[in-house]
């Protein structure tokens, strides 16, 4: 039995940035949500594959593996991404889905033919290259190989022990089932009341169309693998020769009636974050901004990032000791600078500028008179 997984882009947090909606003109703006639905069919006989290990041993040793699992990294999530990205710059790029006045008129009949196929060969280029997995290392399973000995073995015959990972085949149809455009105006006005001038921002949201062409755009091949090691003695043929290759072929059936899974927020939910009226609504499109910058932002930046903040302040300066903010150097430094801003002061009066050293001397002279006044008082 098939299983039905949605796709669902793209996402809240997306729609929910005003820098992520098509802009129109000055005060107008588009968001476009698609809906695909992939229609996955998997075989539950495992198939053979070339073997990762060979161990030859002579006749009658028989090799055991205390550790058969392996760490297998699959590609699944990335194969998704590059599908929407696909289906979305495809069709955010034709000019008759454009142009069109509702979104039934965009994907005519012979419309939906020629955009399917370009999506399904704009597929096949990009996924040509994709693996379905990869296996990471298998050094775990190589120490943990022991032998147990017969007492009689003979050295002229070998058996060959072929160790390899089982997959399943998987195939995905893939259906680009419904859209959804939501088009709205935003304006800022402003009026006096008094001396005090206000400014108000208006939100005016079109009614949401939706469509569904259910229209098939292609079929993904594919094996995914077990964690788990196989162990096969004697002669072997593998049945997969390359099992982690992606096959894609045009899909020419349709899709049966599905029911479309609601999402946590709509196209009208998000909007009035992206583009608010009211205060809380202003401070949920900021928090929104700040979750896709640190999307976009790469693992270096992050980690930069998060090292100035894990740093304090007065350690940034120099090093704080019995509650000084920073060094002797660094405080040698602010009084300097302080002291030439005294004398830009000074010179903006009318005044003659002090030297500094002047200033520093006859400091030194009054701590001097300090020292001695204690010292008579003792």
């Amino acid at each position: 039995m098939a299983r039905i997984a949605w796709r669902v882009f793209p996402d809240n947090i997306t729609l929910s940035d005003p820098d992520n909606w098509e802009r129109l003109d000055q005060h107008r703006y588009r968001a476009t949500r698609y809906y695909i639905a992939i229609e996955e069919h998997r075989s539950s006989d495992a198939k053979t594959t070339p073997p990762l290990l060979t161990v030859p041993v002579p006749a009658g040793v028989k090799p055991v593996f205390s550790e058969k699992r392996i760490t297998v990294t699959t590609f699944s999530h990335a194969i998704t991404e590059t599908i929407q990205n696909t289906v979305s710059t495809k069709i955010a790029t034709e000019s008759s889905f454009k142009n069109s006045l509702s979104l039934k008129d965009g994907f005519a009949a012979e419309l939906q033919a020629k955009i399917s196929s370009e999506i399904s060969e704009s597929l096949n280029e990009q996924l040509s290259s994709t693996k379905s997995y990869q296996v990471q290392s298998t050094h775990e399973i190589v120490t943990s190989i022991a032998f147990e000995r017969p007492d009689t073995t003979s050295v002229d015959q070998k058996i060959t022990y072929q160790l390899y990972v089982p997959v399943w085949p998987v195939t995905w149809n893939i259906y680009l089932y419904r859209v959804e455009s939501l088009d709205l105006t935003y304006r800022r006005f402003s009026f006096s009341k008094g001396l005090a001038r206000f400014f108000r921002k208006v939100r005016e949201s079109g009614q949401l169309q939706s469509y569904e062409p259910v229209m098939p755009l292609a079929q993904l091949s594919f094996y995914e693998p077990q964690e788990v090691l196989a162990v096969h003695s004697g002669p072997y043929s593998a049945e997969v020769q390359y099992p982690d290759e992606v096959r894609l072929v045009r899909l020419a059936s349709h899709c049966e009636g599905l029911s479309v899974p609601p999402t946590t927020m709509s196209l009208e939910d998000c909007a009035n974050i992206a583009f608010p009226e009211s205060e809380e609504e202003a401070g949920l499109r900021d928090r929104a901004k700040r979750a896709n910058r640190t999307r976009k932002a790469s693992p270096l930046a992050l980690e930069i990032e998060e090292i100035e903040h894990a740093i304090p302040k007065a350690s940034r300066r120099g090093t704080a000791t019995n509650g000084k903010s920073g060094s002797r150097k660094f405080q040698k430094k602010r009084r300097s600078r302080s002291g030439a801003l005294k004398n830009k002061a000074r010179v903006k009066a009318g005044k003659s500028q002090k030297p500094i050293w002047k200033k520093a001397k006859s400091r030194a002279k009054e701590r001097a008179k300090r020292k001695v006044r204690v010292r008579s008082r003792v």
